[in-house]
């Protein structure tokens, strides 16, 4: 470790210095004090040259001369401000491009001059551990190493790398002097080291992100006196297991305590709406989707005009209506009997609740289908017989005549036979559910939605009876145990990502019926040994056989004309009836018969084509628009096209 200062003249620079200077390794300097006049140039040699190890950068004293860029990203990692005010203001404005690198910051000397807010400029010097205001300075002052200004009304910027001002049982802590009124943006952020805050009753605001990554906080008090919290002020504060917010409070921002998974219990004061909706219910596009895992209880102040609590959920303030039902809540829950309505995700991620018991005037439920979703332990849903709108069958939720099923519960085990009432599976109806093992579908259903049975791990048989038209993309996505398949013959089309990953799937019947493979409709199906594509086929989607390591072969009739790398990192020897127009097989490898690829349904590329290379063809392509569907100006150009090459 070197310390070294040195003087810079007109003609003398800085590498010269310290090689005048007996420094034969610049990386080698440590602390830095530089005096006369620096340049440009100067500064990018230490960013280059000194690098991480510099820990202190004294320019104080110093004439700066023809510092126009000097602040690219990799400048330098330490750094003092100049006593020339209108040159401080032109390092911090462009500051935050090389602060970000000075990862060795230990100590920042603010000179007399400094005017500007640049605090923000050190949130990535994560060693910082003390900040030090010259007592000249009419606008900034420090105490112990912390950042005010001047009146000490507002607390700045508290060092990341800062030690307590005494110990507590869990580790450190630090009060807060009882002049500040104000706690800055960012004051706090990341400061890992802190366990406990005290914040004095002269308080008002706090502001926004001041909190932010404190993960080793477990307790901290709100006083009386806060009358607003601004965004993500306690945002990931996963220590924090208990927050109070009192009734001061009159303006909380949304998403104040976002990421604070580790919070068992919150007390809300007057709030509005907004902080609800964004902090404990998600957003209805999925925007938003926080979770608190351990959160068992919330507390309403009484004189909450619109919000209340029972039993540490939260409801609307006549109890009309269940908003939030905490995530960590264990054991069963019964509706109250005011109850009319259910927000839209209510449950999400009440991965504890077992059983749910509707009564008989619960009509309402927001985005039914999926309000209970995500609760993975669920294991049964009743209903009052009463209820005009609800009825259950062995814990299993579907409107009054089941007509449409409604909810199957996750954590519901075995085999399960749909009702003969039910003519659609919904998107998603049985999406991780991981314990069923088989389902029977009747003959009057028709349709089954995308990504109905995704994640169902130990699915291992379906039979799909032919009054089934459609089966939606992604339908088995992800059933790791699928073995055994037996498709509608009803169907036209084998949807995107139909059986993606399913790994145990070791052969499957393709019917008649079907025109199209859509893509990665069998990505990733590792046992797949034999598919046999029958000749009402004309086209094969991207990707569809991608991972199917133990295919084997496979036969492309000649009805096939379009294939879009569909057997990608595919070992199977593929072989090509001899009448395809449009493929053949060379030792084991699909190739193109044509000296251009053609894709269904896109007009565009072949007039494209046409234009370009052959007008000719591009008039008669255009005559042939008017009065064929796409797939007839496919065919005939796959047929009477160029010749093979």
């Amino acid at each position: 470790m070197t310390k070294i200062s040195v003087n810079l003249t007109r003609k003398t620079r800085l590498f010269q210095a310290l090689s005048d200077a007996g420094i034969k390794n610049p990386a080698s300097v440590t602390e830095l004090t530089v005096t006369g006049m620096f340049t440009g140039e100067d500064m990018r040699y230490i960013g280059k040259n000194i690098g991480e190890n510099l820990r202190e950068l004294d320019i104080s004293n110093v004439l700066l001369k023809n510092i126009n860029n000097i602040w690219a990203k990799d400048t330098f990692t330490e750094w003092l401000l100049s006593k020339d005010a209108a040159i401080s203001e032109t390092i911090a404005r462009s500051g935050w491009n090389f602060l970000r690198l000075c990862t060795g910051l230990r100590k920042i000397k603010i000179p007399d001059a400094v005017t500007f807010e640049f605090s923000n400029f050190l949130l990535f010097c994560n060693k910082l551990t003390t900040i030090a205001a010259n007592s000249q300075n009419r606008f900034y002052t420090s105490e112990n190493g912390v950042l005010f200004n001047k009146e000490k009304t507002k607390l700045i910027l508290y060092p990341r790398e800062r030690n307590g001002d005494y110990v507590t049982d869990l580790g450190e802590g630090y009060a807060i002097p009882d002049t500040v009124i104000e706690i800055n943006d960012y004051a706090f952020y990341e400061c890992v080291r802190l366990t406990e805050i005290i914040i004095p009753d002269s308080v008002t605001k706090i502001g926004n992100n001041t909190f932010e990554g404190c993960v080793g906080l477990f307790s901290i008090s709100i006083p009386v006196s806060v009358k607003k919290i601004g965004h993500y002020a306690f945002a990931k504060c996963t220590g924090l297991t208990s927050l109070v917010i009192p009734y001061s409070v009159k303006e909380i921002e949304m998403t104040a305590i976002l990421g604070c998974t580790g919070l068992t219990s919150l007390h809300t004061p007057k709030i509005d709406y907004s902080f609800i909706d964004q902090n404990f219910i998600y957003d209805k596009h999925g925007q938003y989707s926080f979770c608190y895992p351990n959160l068992t209880t919330i507390s309403v102040n009484p004189d909450n005009p619109d919000y209340t609590s029972k039993d540490g959920i939260l409801y609307n303030k006549e109890m009309t209506k269940l908003l939030y039902y905490p995530n960590g809540r264990q054991g069963d829950y019964f509706f109250p009997d005011t109850v009319k309505k259910i927000h839209y995700y209510a449950f999400s991620e009440s991965t504890c609740l077992k059983s749910i018991s509707i009564h008989a005037s619960l009509t309402d439920i927001d985005d039914v289908e999926y309000i209970f979703s995500t609760c993975y332990n669920l294991t049964s849903i009743t209903v009052h017989p009463d209820n005009p709108h609800y009825t259950s069958e062995n814990g299993v939720l579907y409107n009054k005549n089941k007509t449409k099923l409604i909810c199957y519960p996750r954590a519901k085990q075995g085999y399960f036979s749909i009702p003969d009432t039910i003519t659609e599976i919904g998107k998603c109806m049985f999406s991780n559910c991981i314990g069923l093992t088989s389902v029977n579908i009747p003959n009057s259903v028709v349709k089954i939605m995308e990504s109905a049975f995704i994640n169902c791990d130990n699915l291992t048989s379906v039979v799909i009876p032919d009054s089934v038209t459609k089966i939606g993309q992604a339908a088995f996505m992800h059933c790791d145990n699928l073995k055994y398949v037996e498709l509608s013959k009803s169907i036209t089309e084998i949807e995107h990502a139909l059986f993606w990953d399913c790994l145990n799937l070791a052969y499957i019947n393709i019917p008649d019926s079907v025109t199209k493979i859509s893509s990665m409709a069998f990505i990733c199906c590792e046992k797949l040994t034999s598919i046999v594509i029958p000749d009402s086929v004309d086209e094969i989607g991207g990707q569809c056989f991608t991972g199917c390591y133990a295919l084997k072969s496979v036969f492309i009739p000649a009805s096939v004309i379009f294939i879009d790398n569909a057997f990608d990192d595919c070992p199977a020897y593929i072989t090509v009836h001899h009448d395809n127009p449009a493929h053949k097989s060379v030792n084991g490898k699909l190739k193109w018969k044509r000296k251009w690829r053609y894709q269904i349904g896109k007009k565009e590329m072949l007039m494209d084509f046409f234009k370009k290379n052959n007008n000719k063809e591009y008039q008669k392509f255009i005559k042939l628009i008017k009065n064929e569907n796409d797939k007839c100006i496919i065919d005939h150009y796959a047929r009477t096209g160029v010749e093979d090459s």
